[in-house]
Formats: structure tokens, C-alpha cells, sequence
């Protein structure tokens, strides 16, 4: 039987897991949480990305930035993971279009013999 690996948190992670409630009705808002942490809402959003990327923690959040928490039911993970999927194709569309740009741009320097030096 495979043991379970111990995952560790620094205080900083301890408070925010410590300050969050379990149910979207207990969502803790971001300036609520930066107080109880006594983080800046920047430190604290790092952390929480942190604890989502690095530690594997589920820390669902609701839309236009009303407060973070952890699910109570499927019905709020799948929510959060639709909240997740949705930004991922507001993203992959961010990208196409920067790399589309960068297409031309790359086109443009092969085709530039106007005496300039590009590498």
C-alpha cells in the first residue's frame, strides 16, 4: 500500500487555509482574507496560486473576485472547475492572437531591407 506523502505549509499557507470556510456561503472575501492573513492582496494571491499549483489544494473562488473557499458539494467544485475552464479559453484565445502577432512580426523582420539590423 503506497504512504501518503506529508504536504507541509509555511504560516503564510497555514493562515489562509486557516481563514478559509468550506461552501461558497462561507466565501471569504480578498480584503476580508488580507486582513485576517495581515498579507497585501498581491502576497495573499500569490500564496493562494501557491497553494493551487504547487500543493495541489482545491481553492475554489467565486467570479468577479467576491471570495475564496473550499467546496462543500459537487455542485461547487464543478462550478469552480467551469469558472477554470472559462478563463483557460480566455487565455488560450490571449495566446493564438500574441502568437499570430508574432507571426507577422517575424515575417515582417525577413522581409525588412530597409538597412536596419535585426537579429
Amino acid at each position: 500500500m503506497p504512504t501518503k506523502k506529508k504536504i507541509f505549509y509555511n504560516p503564510s499557507e497555514q493562515a489562509i487555509i486557516s481563514a478559509l470556510g468550506y461552501g461558497k456561503q462561507n466565501a471569504v472575501s480578498r480584503n476580508k482574507l488580507a486582513i485576517l492573513t495581515n498579507k497585501s492582496d498581491r502576497a495573499m494571491r500569490t500564496t493562494i496560486e501557491k497553494l493551487r499549483t504547487e500543493k495541489g489544494l482545491v481553492i475554489a473562488s467565486l467570479p468577479n473576485k467576491k471570495g475564496y473557499y473550499f467546496a462543500a458539494t459537487y455542485e461547487e467544485l464543478e462550478a469552480y472547475r467551469n469558472l477554470c475552464l472559462s478563463r483557460e479559453r480566455a487565455e488560450k484565445k490571449k495566446r493564438v492572437a500574441a502568437e499570430k502577432e508574432m507571426r507577422k512580426w517575424k515575417s515582417q523582420q525577413l522581409f525588412d531591407f530597409s538597412g536596419d539590423c535585426h537579429e
